[in-house]
């Protein structure tokens, strides 16, 4: 059950950057979340993350696809995972790009059961592909 709830989390992490939805994009992860990969190693917090997702996708369109997850519990209420990550995303002007990779995350389960991302960070495999 709790593997599944940790699933979900990354499922609903690509869907509500493909909605656009960012309240709920924002409200996946902890106010304490830490950020890594090539394009956003210097992001201070997860509203600085969310607002630079929106910037980069505004007027444009993604499809996020995460795949094979390796999840282990790391303690009660902790888990760690890495996904196999593909992100085909089409900005607003310029040409559509693919990114793929290797996704880490650590969550923790709140006081209310939720599972939030504590830490995240996209280790591309070679550059992006223009499509």
């Amino acid at each position: 059950m709790e593997l599944e709830r940790v699933r979900q989390v990354r499922a609903r992490y690509c869907r509500y950057a493909d909605q656009q939805d960012w309240a709920a994009f924002r409200a996946l992860f902890a106010d304490d979340c830490q950020f890594g990969s090539t394009s956003m190693r210097d992001v201070r917090s997860p509203d600085d993350f969310v607002g630079r997702i929106k910037a980069l996708l505004d007027g444009g369109r993604s499809a996020h696809y995460c795949h094979t997850s390796e999840i282990e519990f790391t303690g009660p209420g902790t888990a760690s995972a890495v996904w196999s990550a593909e992100n085909v995303i089409q900005v607003k002007q310029g040409d559509p790009f693919v990114q793929r990779g290797y996704c880490y995350e650590t969550y923790r389960r709140d006081e209310r059961g939720h599972w939030l991302i504590t830490s995240t960070k996209l280790e591309q495999v070679g550059p992006n592909l223009i499509t």
